[in-house]
């Protein structure tokens, strides 16, 4: 029986200044290395990319057979193909199978659209043990294993879910009011439970270390899962029936960073669930964009939002995507002729390519 090394690395993206939204494929070699003594042997394996979308929530399992995904093909040794991108590097997940020997691995590889991407996976014993390079010199600026604890921080969880401490919920006198709601949120939720984190994950400075983009990914989660949906928490675990509160509660989105920089990033995990709370916020009114001129549409979220936070342009750009994709994939209603037009003329980047080669699959 071949070893099944089973290794999830996190997701994380390029810094550099030619990170940008771009619509286009990328060239892909994995090179699997496999010595005499390494105790893997493959007899059919295949090789499935799976990408983490900017529109839609990450898969949650990468075991599943159905779990759509670009299949690469195999020569012996080396896994090839071409990958369709929505960023100019982007990060997805390779998942390595050989079911007649019960092999199965999870990669995360750094694509380039500039140049084609080739990573060399070395297994270099019998034990577990595994290297990876790549010739993208982010994929090599941290070992793997310090990427895995980093995305676990920014996901609210320790690198080592077995001793994974339960989360200390607020308790009721933080709900007296919104106000007092979201204080306790971002000045005793939010520093306390990083903090444990950090420590529980015995990174030292490595947090510290880490690019600014991935701090922001905690700070993204944090509003995502948490503070956006502190009626539904107040409901589940105190038991207290709240009201939605004003759009001022939502000023808390000012310390989450979405410069032109930070939005060509992804987060540490999925950048969709923020952009559905603030689409869905119910003090904002926001409406589905339908046959709404894009610019428009833009015009009435930002004033929406701005007694909460100043919503850049490349935001709106993105909330109008998402909301766009949201009707393909929620509603399964393909785009009107209006849409379309409207998404050809309303765009100045490639999230319209995007938008319509999504609408074509439909």
């Amino acid at each position: 029986m071949a070893m099944g090394l089973m290794i999830s690395l996190p997701a994380f993206a390029k810094t550099g200044a030619s990170q940008a939204i771009k619509f286009g494929t990328a060239d892909v070699t994995i090179n699997f290395n496999l010595p005499a003594n390494a105790g893997v042997k493959l007899d059919n394996p295949s090789a499935k990319v799976v990408k983490s979308s900017m529109f839609e929530n990450p898969v949650e399992d990468l075991w599943d057979k159905n779990v759509d995904g670009t299949l690469l093909k195999y020569d012996g040794k080396s896994f090839v193909g071409k990958v369709q991108l929505e960023l100019a590097y982007e990060w997805v997940n390779i998942v390595l199978a050989d079911e007649a020997t019960q092999f199965n691995m999870n990669l995360l590889a750094l694509l380039s659209q500039e140049t084609p991407t080739v990573i060399d996976v070395n297994v270099i014993e019998a034990e577990p043990h595994l290297s990876m390079t790549s010739n993208v010199e982010q994929y090599n600026e941290f070992g793997w294993q310090d990427w895995y604890t980093l995305s676990a921080i920014a996901s609210f969880h320790s690198n080592n879910p077995a001793n994974e401490k339960p989360i200390e919920w607020l308790p009721e006198s933080a709900y007296k009011t919104w106000k007092t709601a979201e204080s306790a949120y971002w000045t005793v939720f939010y520093p306390d439970r990083l903090k444990y984190i950090i420590e529980a994950s015995n990174c030292g400075n490595l947090y510290e270390k880490s690019p600014a983009w991935v701090k922001n990914s905690s700070k993204w989660w944090f509003a995502a899962n948490y503070a956006m949906n502190y009626v539904l928490i107040a409901k589940e675990r105190n038991n207290l029936t709240l009201p939605e509160p004003p759009i001022e509660f939502y000023s808390f989105l000012k310390n989450v960073n979405f410069t032109d920089e930070f939005l060509t990033h992804f987060p540490m995990q999925s950048q969709k669930r923020l952009l559905d709370g603030i689409l869905n916020i119910s003090a904002a009114g926001i409406k589905p964009i339908g046959d709404a001129p894009v610019k428009d549409w833009q015009s009435g979220v930002r004033s929406a939002l701005s007694k909460a936070f100043d919503a850049s342009d490349l935001l709106l750009d993105i909330l109008a995507a998402q909301s766009y994709v949201n009707q393909l994939t929620e509603q399964n209603k393909p785009l009107t002729a209006t849409q379309i037009s409207n998404i050809k003329s309303g765009f100045n980047n490639d999230l319209s390519k995007i938008i319509l080669s999504r609408n074509e699959k439909k």
